[in-house]
């Protein structure tokens, strides 16, 4: 895993704007390397006589800029085999170590324990002398060989160092956040700001809850290295904090000041644009290694590595700081104290030492060079939308559309529903492979304003589409058909309903600036054919029966209320924010108004509503008489 990585792909530089927080040099810095290292391969090693405890061992070579020595080939351990015969010593720490969890034999690096020299019948993994370390021994029954030992004192160990290049003048524990990575639940505002009232409102709603907020911090981290928002800005973040970032600093972007934690909260939501996806490429290892390297030489840093595990669990985001022999270094927002590493070996394969068991077999790899455009849309107030179409990606849906335009729509559908869009419409973006929502849903990026969505037998799905200020939903039951259309002009669905089968839908629309509020009902089907269209507050639905009207604002329910529908007939709805009520009015009848959200309306007709009066006072003087418990 220690050879040269081959160059086998040309990497294109992106240019940046100068570091102005670091002394300007025409290369990189390297490691300090003791003087009486000795050389093999490109790496050093130094042998030290010390009564010391493994544990100990491991922190003196890290403490030194180096690491407990690993074996990973032949030919180095016959090198080092060497070293120690030439030493003298019987009983030398090596860094490998038995992890219980996976029950097996580790490297300190995390790189892989493929070569092995065990002694005979070793390791034994002696659990009651908890022989759990790894030392080369020698004896009558050893001659150098591997043997598992327990943490008693041995006899003296061995560091071994590659040569670690990062930009001049960068330091870890100065230029990384003094917090770690944190969890957060986001404020619909964020979403808002960056893509608009309504397809805002709904990613919100999907992906508010997305675990911690590395792919924030290692975007600012990365902005914030290289001038954005500007140099002094963060020379001031450094007086103020002890030339540590902190959660409490700000920044000023444009016209406002934002927190550091507001700014990582905005570049964590970047993430779900069209433009992350288009410059974030899944690719092989050794071009993500190339371009590290390549921005080294221009005494940058500037790309960012993202992480996705194939079975879908996880992802992570970190930022590549510098290289260190076949290891890429890594600012990794789960480890405040150190860098972290990705292992670089042959034939495409990396470990990476942050996680247990994340590497090319378990995970996808990709990278990133836009770290700064958050701070570029904050900049310039802009929201995020639509920039381009990919033809990279795959769906299982078929393909049909209606009313082909230009539009930047957000789609939100269940795993249960067909979407029918045409391949160069549709932008997933979702930020992994073969990904869902934490509610199940698939999300893209449309450029149509119609979009047709069908169930198969015995399924049951929701579609969502939302524009600038409207979102409209249908949820609908097997073999049913439905479009939506949302346009500047309109805002209806139209579904191709089966008698007596359940079916709801759903306008969010936004009264002012932040507020959303949705109006939901529910009902029976009385033919072939419901539909619903946004009014000004409010909608208009006809084809259920028996409907029941939620009303909900920022996606908590404020009320809801029941009204007796027949024969399908239309069925006004309006809302009244500024009272918390909701009113039916049933086209062509009486109106009827429901009081708030408390009551239900049994009748609308005046017929029907003079029967149930008198029934009321009927049964009044029943109970009044005693005449029924």
């Amino acid at each position: 895993m220690k050879k040269t990585i081959k160059k086998s792909f040309a990497v294109l530089l992106v240019l940046l704007t100068v570091v102005c927080i670091m002394p300007i040099s025409s290369r990189a810095v390297t490691t300090d390397i003791p003087s009486d290292a000795v050389e093999f391969n490109g790496h050093y090693y130094k042998i030290y006589e010390s009564k010391i405890l493994w544990k100990e061992a491991k922190q003196s070579c890290e403490d030194n800029g180096g690491y407990l020595v690993t074996i990973t080939s032949k030919e180095e351990n016959e090198f080092v085999k060497q070293i120690v015969a030439d030493s003298g010593l019987n009983s030398i720490a090596y860094g490998g170590y038995y992890d219980a969890d996976s029950d097996s034999w580790k490297w300190v690096t995390g790189e892989r324990f493929d070569f092995t020299d065990w002694g005979p019948n070793e390791p034994n993994n002696n659990a009651l002398h908890k022989e759990y370390f790894l030392e080369i021994y020698s004896d009558p029954n050893y001659t150098l060989k591997w043997n598992d030992c327990n943490e008693n004192t041995l006899g003296g160990y061995i560091c071994e160092w590659e040569k670690k290049t990062v930009p001049t003048g960068y330091n870890f524990l100065r230029d990384s956040y003094s917090f770690r990575n944190f969890s957060v639940s986001i404020d619909n505002e964020f979403f808002q700001k960056l893509y608009g009232n309504g397809a805002g409102f709904d990613l919100w709603r999907e992906r508010r809850n997305q675990g911690g907020v590395c792919f924030g911090m290692t975007y600012t981290t990365a902005s914030l290295l290289n001038g954005y928002p500007d140099c002094g800005e963060i020379r001031k973040i450094f007086l103020l904090n002890d030339d540590i970032f902190s959660v409490s600093s700000t920044v000023k972007i444009g016209r406002h000041t934002y927190s550091i934690k507001d700014y990582i909260t905005y570049a964590q939501i970047y993430q779900f644009s069209s433009e992350f996806q288009q410059d974030s490429a899944w690719t092989d290892i050794n071009t993500i290694y190339d371009c590290v390297k390549a921005y080294l030489q221009e005494n940058k840093i500037g790309v960012t590595i993202g992480m996705t595990r194939k079975d879908g669990k996880e992802g992570h985001r970190v930022l590549a700081v510098g290289i260190e022999g076949s290891n890429i270094l890594i600012d990794d927002p789960n480890n405040t104290k150190d860098l972290e590493r990705i292992t670089v070996g042959d034939n495409g394969e990396w470990s990476f030492s942050g996680f247990s068991g994340w590497n090319n077999e378990t995970c996808w790899i990709r990278y990133s060079t836009d770290y700064n455009m958050p701070y570029q849309v904050l900049l310039s107030e802009t929201q995020l939308g639509v920039s381009g179409n990919s033809n990279e990606r795959t769906t299982p849906f078929s393909l049909e559309t209606k009313n082909v335009n230009r539009k930047q729509n957000l789609l939100t559908v269940s795993n249960d529903m067909n979407i029918s869009l045409p391949e160069n419409s549709i932008e997933i973006i979702v930020d992994d492979y073969n990904s869902t929502t934490q509610s199940g849903n698939k999300q893209f990026w449309i450029n149509e304003d119609s979009v047709f969505a069908s169930t198969g037998v015995a399924q049951k799905g929701e579609v969502r589409c939302a524009g600038n200020d409207v979102v409209l939903s249908a949820t609908i039951t097997e073999e049913s058909n439905v479009i939506l259309t949302l346009d500047d002009e309109q805002a209806n669905i139209k579904i191709d309903s089966i008698e007596s089968n359940d079916y709801t839908v759903s306008v969010v629309y936004f009264p002012d600036e932040r507020t959303a509020v949705e109006v939901q009902v529910s009902g029976v089907a009385d033919g072939d054919s419901v539909t619903a269209e946004k009014t000004a507050d409010g909608m208009v639905v006809n084809g259920l029966n028996n409907i029941t009207v939620k009303y909900l604002k920022d996606d908590i329910e404020v009320g809801n209320t029941i009204a007796e529908v027949k024969d399908g007939r239309e069925v006004n709805i309006t809302v009244d924010e500024s009272k918390d009520t909701v009113k039916t009015d049933f086209v062509g009848e009486q109106t009827e108004d429901i009081c708030g959200y408390c009551g239900k309306v049994h009748g609308t007709s005046f017929k029907e509503v003079l029967i149930k009066f008198f029934h009321r006072i009927f049964y009044f003087f029943v109970k009044l008489f005693g005449l029924k418990k």
